[in-house]
């Protein structure tokens, strides 16, 4: 036997048995998911937090471009990717703060490769952010609709509205409640548009701490001109109270109770409420400039429903108060 064909032939062999080595040690498992952050179904995520997706080996860095997405109810966040090779972990770092108390969605993409090319399966995770404790700051807008043509039976020639007055409470306290007894307070708001007794029982509950802020605006409500007045609240005491007379009456007031600008772990952007119209109780007089004619004793607080307001036992809306929030803009004077 030639030794020179032997020895050719073993080459080959070994050759050929390093190549099928080879090929039996070639990953092909796709890449998975070792751990995550947020968790899915997580909850109390803090707004700025970045999206961490930690994998099990190393990825192809070119198989990496827009692979996480993140998005809520409210839209796609927009935001950048970034890769650490060093611990397989690519993160989603969004531009601007995520919003309170919302669920969000990552999505995973099935396009990320390994090095050897194997793709992993879509994913996908929920998570929710914390909700808001910190205070808000809120404009109120009080519309006056109350007019000639909106109300012509007996409308008054110098009708308008005292300067509005109110509070904001936690959920068990009320300013007044249809059904009870109007307490001195709302009984002079009523007729004069006083609030002297008013804001001292205001003042009284916020030394129990059922009440915390006064609102209160100077100037009374000629149609069609807006009153605005802007006001702090907090989350221990959530709820807005405003009342105000209408002028002249005999004991007429319009008011917004109890309105809730907290809601789903979050205060709200906007709301608006339809004052409704109220009988104090603590006069008699049927017209708007009838005279003075004391209840003895007071009667409970009732909605208006009879003319001169109402028309076929429906009042048309008065006005609307509009909250809004705002913020804050602190400026700071810098010295040189």
């Amino acid at each position: 036997m030639n030794n020179s064909r032997v020895l050719i032939v073993l080459i080959s062999f070994v050759l050929v048995t390093a190549c099928n080595d080879s090929d039996m040690d070639r990953d092909i498992l796709s890449p998975s998911i070792s751990e995550a952050f947020p968790a899915d179904q997580s909850t109390g995520i803090a707004l700025d937090a970045t999206i961490s997706v930690v994998f099990d080996e190393e990825l192809d860095p070119s198989s990496l471009k827009n692979v996480i997405t993140l998005a809520s109810s409210n839209g796609v966040v927009i935001g950048k990717t970034e890769y650490d090779s060093e611990t397989f972990t690519i993160r989603f770092i969004p531009f601007e703060n995520l919003e309170y108390y919302t669920v969000y969605r990552v999505n995973i993409s099935n396009t990320i490769r390994d090095v050897y090319q194997n793709k992993i399966g879509g994913e996908s995770l929920l998570f929710m952010t914390l909700p808001e404790t910190e205070p808000a700051r809120y404009e109120v807008t009080f519309s006056n609709t109350w007019s000639q043509k909106t109300h012509p039976k007996d409308f008054p020639a110098n009708a308008h509205f005292s300067g509005l007055i109110g509070m904001t409470h936690t959920i068990d306290t009320v300013l007044f409640r249809e059904g009870r007894l109007a307490s001195i307070g709302i009984k002079e708001m009523a007729e004069t548009g006083s609030k002297t007794t008013l804001i001292s029982e205001i003042e009284q509950m916020i030394t129990a701490d059922s009440a915390q802020y006064i609102l209160s605006s100077d100037s009374t409500s000629m149609y069609p001109v807006d009153v605005v007045l802007e006001f702090d609240i907090e989350l221990s005491h959530p709820k807005v109270s405003i009342v105000s007379m209408i002028a002249p009456s005999p004991d007429w007031f319009i008011a917004v109770e109890g309105v809730e600008l907290y809601e789903d772990g979050k205060w709200l952007s906007n709301k608006t409420v339809t004052v409704k119209s109220y009988d104090s109780g603590t006069d008699s007089g049927l017209t708007f400039t009838s005279v003075n004619e004391a209840t003895n004793p007071f009667v409970p607080i009732a909605k208006i429903n009879e003319a001169p307001l109402a028309t076929g036992g429906i009042v048309p809306p008065l006005g609307t108060m509009k909250f809004k929030r705002i913020e804050k803009l602190e400026l700071e004077n810098e010295i040189d």
